[in-house]
Order: C-alpha cells, then sequence, then structure tokens
C-alpha cells in the first residue's frame, strides 16, 4: 500500500513513541542538570560580559542587566532558556508539572517586563532604553527612559517572586519527597544518599528563604540604610545559586547513567 513493501519495511517500534522509562528518567535529570547549570551560571555571565562594554557599570540587581547594552541580551535569553525548560519539566504528579509550568512562565514575564530605572550610580554607561523625544527640545526625557510602560515595574516584581517563591518551594517541599526505593529495605529509614541530598535541599531552601526576606526588608525605607546598595543583586545571586545547586543535586549532573541510588 501507497509503494510500501510491507516485507521490506521494518515493523512499527513503540519505543520511538515512548521510550523506556530509564531513558525517559535519564532525559529529564538531564534537562534538570542545565536548567541548574544555567541559573548558577547566569550572575557571573551577566557581569563579565557587561565587562567588556566601553562604559561597564556594576547594577544594583540582576534584573537592571536588562538596560546593558550587551548583558542585557544575555539576561533575556537565559531567562527565557530557563523558563521554557522549567515549562517542560515533567513530574508524575500533575500539581507539580503545574508548578513548574507556573515557574516558567514567571521567568518569561521577568524577561519580557523590565525593572525600572537603570539601576547604576556611574557618570557615564552604556545601556539601551525606552527613551522619550521631547518634541520641542531634542533631548532624552530621562524619566521615564528606562520604563517600558507605566507601571510595568509591578509586573516584574510580581513574576520574581513567584519564581522565588516557586524556586523555594521546589528546594523545601518537592525535592525532599521520597518513596520506598530511597529507604532501606532493611531498617526503613532514608539511604544515606537520600539523606544527604535531602540536607542540600533544605540548606538550599533556606538561602532562598534568607534572601528573599533580606531583600524585601531592604526595600522598606526604614530600613535602607542598613543594607548595601547592592542587596537586590546579592540577593538574587544567592537565590539562584541555591536554586541552582539544588536542581544539579537532584539532576544527578555528575551520573545520569542512573547508576547510582534514586
Amino acid at each position: 500500500m501507497f509503494g510500501l513493501d510491507p516485507d521490506k519495511e521494518k515493523p512499527f517500534d513503540p519505543k520511538w513513541v515512548s521510550p523506556p522509562v530509564a531513558e525517559a528518567l535519564r532525559n529529564q535529570r538531564i534537562v534538570i542538570s542545565v536548567i541548574g547549570l544555567t541559573a548558577i551560571l547566569l550572575p557571573p555571565a551577566l557581569i563579565i560580559v557587561d565587562r567588556y562594554s566601553d562604559h561597564p557599570c556594576f547594577r544594583n540587581s540582576l534584573s537592571h542587566y536588562y538596560y546593558s547594552q550587551f548583558a542585557g541580551v544575555v539576561f533575556v535569553m537565559t531567562l527565557a532558556f530557563i523558563g521554557v525548560l522549567l515549562s517542560s519539566y515533567r513530574a508524575e504528579a500533575r500539581a507539580v508539572r503545574y508548578l513548574a509550568m507556573a515557574g516558567g512562565i514567571a521567568g518569561l514575564l521577568v524577561a519580557v517586563f523590565p525593572t525600572e530605572n537603570a539601576g547604576c550610580s556611574e557618570a557615564i554607561f552604556n545601556a539601551r532604553m525606552f527613551g522619550a523625544i521631547d518634541a520641542e527640545q531634542p533631548t532624552v526625557v530621562f524619566r521615564t527612559a528606562f520604563e517600558l510602560f507605566p507601571g510595568v515595574g509591578m509586573i516584574h516584581y510580581g513574576a520574581a517572586f513567584v519564581l522565588f517563591s516557586i524556586m523555594f518551594y521546589f528546594c523545601a517541599v518537592i525535592f525532599r519527597h521520597f518513596g520506598e526505593s530511597d529507604k532501606d529495605p532493611q531498617t526503613q529509614k532514608l539511604t544515606r544518599v537520600k539523606s544527604w541530598r535531602n540536607r542540600i535541599y533544605a540548606a538550599c531552601a533556606l538561602v532562598i528563604a534568607v534572601a528573599m526576606i533580606v531583600m524585601g526588608l531592604s526595600q522598606l525605607d526604614a530600613l535602607r540604610g542598613f543594607f548595601s546598595q547592592r542587596v537586590i543583586l546579592y540577593g538574587e545571586w544567592a537565590a539562584l545559586f541555591a536554586f541552582g545547586a539544588a536542581w544539579l543535586v537532584k539532576g544527578r549532573v555528575f551520573n545520569t547513567s542512573l547508576r547510582s541510588c534514586p
């Protein structure tokens, strides 16, 4: 039929449509590892790329690198990459899949809707911006030069809060779940490997929580004087590092062959 010789054609292989469980898990762990590694590398990558511009600027937050002439592209593309990978996270529980998808969407929103103001105190710095031109005087109106549209900052901050909250929940709750394969068949206690992984997840969750609390307190008018000007930058860096470390542990970055204990 249709010019095909059934005697010469290969039989239908169901594995092509639905790969074996071991292969599917291995692919999933590779994706998880890539998410973790990308999150860890994002902050230093932004700073290093910006250093190569004509007038670099050490900005007040990672989000402000959106306005960097070169690092802004890295910021948007990397967050979009993480967002897409998070959205493709496939867990057995439907609620976990939806939560990962929500985190991916939040990451995309953070990338698409930038924060407000340049976040730079340097006298001269290269930047890309949304500059309004005064019709009477051909000069850039800097009051709104770093604002996509009024209120865009609220979308950015809200999406960032959702993203960091989901990061925390994955480390504190989801990754620390265990099944029968995580227990010693003799004692019914968690295996040594799983116990250590859970400790790492808990430590990463603690770092994210502390970073979020410190960043939140730094925005209170009564406490601004107690914090560094770049406390948001350091807080975001710490949270992303902890998030990335947890995902690297979850993805078994140094062993994706599934030979180790689950």
